[in-house]
């Protein structure tokens, strides 16, 4: 019975005997009933953006 839910693969999983998820090893392992709960934020980087100035 898969239970749990992780975090990196986005798939309900077997976690291994390190409470690790079985598919990709990720330690991102929640229950499955908490998986709606959890708030997925996106961050975004902007590699050209300008290099702010030193403060004098």
């Amino acid at each position: 019975m898969n239970r749990w839910f992780c975090m990196d693969c986005r798939n309900k999983v077997q976690i291994d005997r390190h409470g690790r998820c079985g598919t990709c090893d990720s330690e991102a392992v929640i229950l499955a009933e908490h998986q709606n709960d959890v708030n997925g934020s996106v961050s975004e980087v902007r590699m050209d953006a300008p290099t702010p100035q030193a403060c004098a």
